[in-house]
């Protein structure tokens, strides 16, 4: 059997890394019984598409937003 040369192998790894980038809500000053709206930035910094990602908002350990599925796309990756 003869051998294959090869001149450079190239392994990329699967990396699941998502990461709460920012919290914001507007406005930044509530009071009681005022709405208040809670933006989340999810980034993906792993190497694949994540599909179904949940995400849950939480005030003082109680759910305040009902889930949401999410997919991320990769940004950036380079090895």
């Amino acid at each position: 059997m003869r051998g294959v040369a090869f001149d450079a192998v190239t392994f990329v790894p699967v990396v699941n890394d998502r990461a709460v980038t920012d919290v914001s809500i507007i406005p930044p000053s509530t009071s009681v019984g005022q709405s208040t709206a809670i933006y989340v930035t999810i980034t993906n910094e792993g190497t694949q598409r994540e599909e179904n990602v949940s995400v849950k908002t939480y005030v003082d350990g109680t759910q305040v937003v009902l889930t949401q599925y999410v997919s991320l796309y990769i940004l950036n990756y380079n090895m």
